[in-house]
């Protein structure tokens, strides 16, 4: 058993040492203490810590601290009452229990598992967003007795996990792709052959980018590590995948090849902060964009700047909020939503987005959007989902009410667009971010979406 120094009480928490947040409490019977919080299961432990009332602000404990989990954590712990019993969550989802003893010192036993939580409860809200669709994730390990006899769960009222799943353009079903899991924002490769998307790994609890093969459902870690990794998008030739991935206070751009093979390559760090979210990488892959707090930026990539070098532009920055940059497969233009009409009609409901085009002047991205007016595209809102069929003649979005619609445009001489058509209507809502879908194939005949399935919270 591991052992340490005789202390008057002790405090259980969740800690990571690289970032600290207070969130919960979680006291051994006669004492307190403040745990820590991490985006990753993984990079979560259960800590024991000793605990002076009498100390003062910053006294450093004369024992300890002691990591009581082998594996990560989420979620709350637990004291049994008699402080001879500790539980916890692990990264798997397991429900584990540790024996302890506090006096004279502290010492604790080997990790056993009692249960484990089905893959479709979310354990600690965070972890996975979106997962309970429009509703808070407030889920998970709720309580356990004080005799430790009885563990409350609180699960979702119809619990759910997520199928990749490939529709025709009319909203039929043309195939499922590999088992349903806790997928988010999944994106089609240029050829259609692949499919790139975020999931949550039921033997950590991290999210990670994997790529699947359509025809064969079989998946492969492309960023599989303890950091957050979200917002994918294809290079124009199927070989690579951009990502964001949160590395401690950074949201950091890397592209990698597909099947997870070779070293991952910095493209662009952002400002600790800042809450950028990566939404399109140009055809010619010359540019970036992000939004950032309703602003639109472009990272240009040319040149011979290193990662840490490169800087974002302001390309368009309104009174109202503009998000989901998407440029036109020639460059020459970007979509984009805004609440712009809402906003400036003194809309109650100024969370309603319509989707616009501007023209985009590659050569002096420093520029910003100019004074070029933009053209509305949809007319009875948008979610996001913007996406230009490849020979661009046509555009896509999806509206509030999860419709999937279709436009007709002309780029030359100039961008226009004619009346939005309705394609089909999902089964949502859905979890994820629509503003980062790229989940059409180029020819607009195929889309891909992670459609939600019943599912068991049988724990095993």
């Amino acid at each position: 058993m591991g052992s340490a120094n005789p202390w008057r009480s002790f405090a259980l928490s969740l800690s990571n040492t690289s970032a600290y947040r207070c969130r919960d409490r979680a006291f051994l019977p006669t004492a307190a203490s403040c745990p820590t919080r991490r985006t990753s299961p993984e990079n979560l432990k259960s800590i024991v810590r000793p605990f002076d009332p009498s100390a003062g602000a910053g006294a450093t404990p004369a024992a300890g601290p002691w990591q009581v989990s082998d594996q990560g954590g989420q979620g709350a712990a637990f004291w049994r009452r008699d402080g001879k019993e500790m539980y916890y969550v692990a990264a798997d989802q397991g429900v584990m229990v540790v024996e302890v003893s506090t006096a004279p010192r502290f010492e604790f036993g080997k990790q056993k598992l009692l249960f484990r939580l089905s893959e479709a409860v979310p354990v600690n809200p965070g972890i996975f967003p979106g997962i309970c669709g429009e509703v808070a994730c407030h889920a998970g390990l709720a309580s356990v007795s004080r005799d430790g006899q009885r563990v409350v769960i609180a699960v979702p009222h119809a619990p759910t996990l997520q199928q990749i799943t490939v529709f025709d353009r009319q909203g039929k079903v043309l195939s499922k792709v590999g088992e349903p899991g806790r997928y988010l924002d999944p994106t089609l490769s240029p050829d259609g052959t692949r499919v790139a998307v975020q999931r949550n790994v039921p033997r950590t609890g991290n999210q990670d980018i994997w790529t699947f093969d359509v025809a064969s459902g079989k998946g492969k870690p492309v960023a599989n590590d303890t950091s957050q990794d979200a917002e994918t998008i294809w290079s124009s030739d199927g070989s690579q995948v951009a990502y964001v991935s949160l590395r401690g206070s950074f949201d950091i751009t890397y592209r990698k090849a597909w099947d997870g093979t070779g070293n991952e390559e910095q493209l662009f760090q952002g400002t600790p902060g800042a809450g950028t979210e990566l939404t399109d990488w140009s055809a010619d892959g010359k540019f970036l964009t992000f939004n950032s707090g309703g602003v639109l930026l472009v990272v240009p990539l040319s040149g011979d700047q290193k990662a840490l070098e490169r800087k974002a532009i302001e390309w368009l920055r309104e009174e109202y909020d503009v998000a989901q940059g998407r440029f036109s497969p020639d460059s020459r233009f970007m979509a984009y939503l805004s609440n712009e009409i809402a906003y400036l009609s003194n809309e109650i409901e100024v969370e309603i987005y319509e989707v616009y085009v501007r023209p985009f002047d590659a050569s002096t991205p420093e520029a910003g959007a100019g004074g070029a007016k933009p053209v509305q595209v949809s007319n009875a809102g948008a979610l996001g989902m913007i996406f230009w069929r490849q020979d661009g003649k046509e555009m896509y979005y999806l509206t509030p009410d999860w419709e999937v619609m279709a436009v007709d445009v002309t780029t030359t001489p100039t961008f226009q667009a004619g009346t939005p058509r309705l394609l089909f209507k999902l089964p949502g809502p859905l979890v994820g971010n629509p503003q980062q879908w790229r989940n059409v194939s180029r020819d607009g005949q195929r889309l891909v979406f992670a459609i939600n399935v019943p599912a068991s919270v049988s724990a095993r």
